[in-house]
């Protein structure tokens, strides 16, 4: 493996690990064994390495997303799958990522997150529209509206006026969230598969 990619997946796992403001260059060259110039040989500052270490991540989730699709038997499958994988990588993560990220680094934000949202809004429509297909999912809801109103539900996981000062745990929320949204969209054959996944779960 290049260094530069090595850099990558060592300064994520450190920053969602300890938060982004804590973790310093020289905090990452030292876990790594290699001098701080050479990581300034790879990028040009932290907000460089932030936004390539955000990239990679998406990228490792992308490919994820596709090995679930292409292992489950019908989409409600595939998004409680997504569901359940996502709510474990979630206790993996230090509350203050996301916190050091939307106060320090609210332009990397607002130049990665509308395209990741939009591209979550197109995926969630295509899974909708295969569920229609399927006689999972209700033909006569707009699935275009469906789709955004998700994406904006789930944004609100990370903002701690909604969920973390209610003491409400994020886990809780978008399990719940997805809960009310499928079955909501459900049609009678969606709600039995809904609860058959639900239960292989729990047991």
């Amino acid at each position: 493996m290049e260094i530069k990619q090595r850099i990558i997946e060592e300064s994520f796992q450190m920053f969602v690990r300890f938060g982004i403001r804590s973790v310093t260059m020289d905090d990452i060259a030292k876990s790594m064994g290699v001098s701080k110039k050479t990581i300034y040989e790879h990028f040009e500052h932290k907000e460089d390495l932030l936004c390539q270490c955000i990239n990679y991540h998406k990228s490792l989730q992308d490919t994820r997303i596709n090995e679930i699709k292409k292992s489950s038997e019908n989409v409600l499958e595939t998004i409680y799958k997504i569901m359940y994988e996502a709510v474990s990588n979630m206790q993996k993560v230090n509350p203050a990522f996301l916190a050091d990220l939307r106060k320090y680094h609210y332009k990397l934000c607002e130049e990665l997150m509308p395209r990741h949202e939009q591209q979550q809004v197109e995926e969630a429509l295509a899974l909708f529209e295969q569920g229609v297909a399927d006689g999972i999912f209700r033909d006569d809801i707009d699935l275009k509206i469906a789709a955004i109103v998700l994406n904006k539900q789930l944004k609100t996981m990370s903002d701690e006026n909604v969920f973390v000062a209610e003491n409400i745990s994020v886990i809780d929320a978008f399990k719940t969230i997805i809960l009310i949204f499928t079955r909501g969209m459900a049609t009678t054959k969606g709600l039995e598969i809904i609860d058959r996944i639900l239960k292989q779960n729990e047991s």
